[in-house]
């Protein structure tokens, strides 16, 4: 989903979970929930009941749900055994509830002064039925849902079977665990073999694994297409290695890992110089993050319109950056879990300003989604003392406050514009039992714009001059390497060695080959791309599928690398 911009808690009003509330907090909190709803009520236009409607979903956990990434055989063997836990998860359920809240409830999960009413709700909780169903808008029953939320999963003791299924597939690259709604932006992106994606802003890295199962279909085992590759980026380097741990489970050697602003990713470029732009480029862009009260309620606790209008230009800029890698005839998703126009239609809008060669499309794709029609105009508003203000146009925005409310977060006049905007998609709670998301689909036929911030500025060397491993250029394996012995001793005289690279500290061969202690194993354009991301000032923290490593151990035997477990399959 949508980046938040710091993690919030995971306290809700309406669980078991749920502790005695200071009074300065309890009074901040209505004053923010005050302000969601005032705002939200002018900008989406929903009735009462609706609007009762979608606060109320908003208040219930989110269902459990989740994909599997796996080969066709594999996939209808883990259906059967979802099914069968499931079952029996259910009866077990059942048990309990006829049973009622036991001394254990009482003991364990009294949270407040009342106790019984604790434990009464937990009960509640721990045994929620699963009704195991498959989401009909992913092909291929590849994605599942369940009505009992996360937190019960882990915790009831009815659901521990299932959950330790989860958990065990989780960990092969079997499944994936996944907000519904998450899954949305990956499938109108619609990839394929051979395209060339990128992902702006990749972590934590769910819809990435999208993007890369549909580059390289589980079970497909070949690397003949040339063209395949993912590449993932993301802005904070701590994020970008969870980014990596997700990434690497899949097994999939067509995708890497980057580390940079998304503002300034460098245009990819062959040999000669030519540009090598993509295919299909997803920009699921930092967000208020106001869809996702049903995953984190803390949002609303510090909810303010100031924060969709302070991060519009950072999306906007994102956006345009995102539009430029894309070559005619490519796609562009751009999308956020904020409901907010300002984040969500005058992005979209300032994306069909600066590149004409854009244009909004309604794509048919997944009819079963119930989705709304993206808005023409919207209020710009800002917080009063009281109440919230109107801007009626730019020229009524204070002098102090023109860096947030900037022009292009008003509705577009341009007629061309607004009928295009009526093309994007939000997904509002109640229509699906799911979270909260804008989705805009664009096609580009062709730059008019002139390419800006192509390169990103070169990175200084950490104050005490160590090199990051994140910073150390790739090399193509067979020319550090005495390959030819490893063929010999694995028996894998016909084996792509030229796909294979490691990373190199060194200018020589042999200090190369004493220093990598994994090699890894891409596509033709995933090797390609890491022996040029230095060249190309790319930061690669991971690529591909790690094939050989060199230990301790394997120094002192016939060869000095040992195969590695991520790349038997392949092999």
């Amino acid at each position: 989903m949508g980046k938040k911009r710091r993690r919030t808690s995971n306290q809700r009003d309406d669980t078991w979970t749920k502790g005695p509330e200071k009074p300065a907090d309890a009074a901040r909190r209505l004053k923010c929930a005050r302000r969601f709803e005032d705002y939200y009520r002018q900008q989406l236009g929903l009735d009462d009941e609706e609007w009762r409607r979608m606060m109320a979903t908003f208040r219930k956990p989110l269902p459990a749900t989740f994909r599997v990434p796996a080969p066709d055989g594999l996939a209808r063997k883990i259906e059967r055994e979802l099914r069968e836990v499931c079952s029996r998860c259910d009866a077990a359920a059942a048990r309990m509830r006829s049973e009622g809240p036991t001394a254990a409830d009482l003991e364990r999960f009294s949270r407040d002064s009342e106790p019984a009413a604790s434990a009464a709700a937990y009960h509640a909780f721990a045994t929620a039925p699963l009704n195991l169903k498959s989401l009909d808008w992913i092909p291929n029953r590849r994605a599942w849902r369940v009505d009992a939320e996360r937190a019960a999963l882990r915790k009831s003791p009815a659901h521990k079977e299932l959950h330790t299924l989860l958990v065990a597939h989780e960990r092969a690259g079997t499944i994936t665990r996944q907000e519904a709604v998450s899954m949305v932006p990956p499938l109108f992106l619609a990839c394929k073999p051979g395209d060339r994606v990128l992902d702006t802003c990749a972590a934590p890295g769910s819809k990435t694994s999208q993007l890369i199962e549909a580059v390289f279909p589980p079970g497909s085992g070949s690397l003949t297409n040339e063209t395949g590759l993912v590449v993932a980026n993301d802005e904070d380097l701590k994020r970008t290695h969870t980014l990596v741990h997700q990434l690497k489970r899949l097994g999939a050697p067509c995708w890497a890992a980057t580390h940079g602003d998304a503002r300034l990713i460098p245009t990819p470029r062959d040999p000669d110089g030519r540009k090598l732009l993509y295919d299909k480029v997803l920009a699921d862009v930092p967000c208020s993050s106001d869809g996702t009260l049903r995953k984190t309620p803390g949002v609303l606790d510090r909810w303010s319109t100031a924060t969709g209008a302070s991060l519009h230009a950072l999306q906007a800029s994102i956006a345009v950056r995102a539009a430029q890698l894309v070559k005619p005839g490519g796609t562009l998703v751009y999308s956020t879990c904020s409901l907010n126009p300002v984040e969500d239609e005058a992005v979209v809008a300032e994306l069909l300003r600066a590149d004409p060669s854009l244009t909004v499309i309604e794509d048919p794709r997944a009819p079963q989604l119930i989705r709304r029609p993206g808005l023409t105009t919207w209020k710009v508003l800002d917080e009063g003392d009281d109440d919230l203000v109107e801007y009626a146009s730019p020229g009524d925005v204070p002098e102090g406050k023109m860096r947030r409310f900037r022009p292009s977060v008003f509705p577009p006049t341009d007629s061309r514009i607004k009928a295009q905007l009526t093309r994007c998609m939000r997904f509002l709670p109640h229509d699906a039992d799911a979270g909260g998301f804008f989705v805009c689909v664009l096609r580009k036929e062709g730059s008019t714009v002139a390419e800006t911030a192509t390169e990103a500025p070169p990175r200084k060397d950490k104050p005490d001059g160590r090199q990051l491993s994140e910073d150390v250029k790739y090399v193509r394996f067979r020319d550090a390497a005495d390959t030819s012995k490893l063929a010999a001793f694995f028996g894998l005289e016909s084996f792509p060695w030229e796909l294979l690279v490691c990373r190199s500290g060194a200018d020589n061969a042999m200090a190369t080959q004493q220093s990598a202690k994994k090699v890894v194993l891409g596509t033709p354009a995933c090797a390609a791309l890491c022996e040029r991301a230095k060249q190309l000032r790319l930061r690669v923290v991971h690529a591909g599928v790690i094939t050989f490593a060199r230990t301790s151990e394997s120094a002192g035997c016939a060869v000095d690398y040992r195969l590695s477990q991520d790349g038997v399959d392949l092999v």
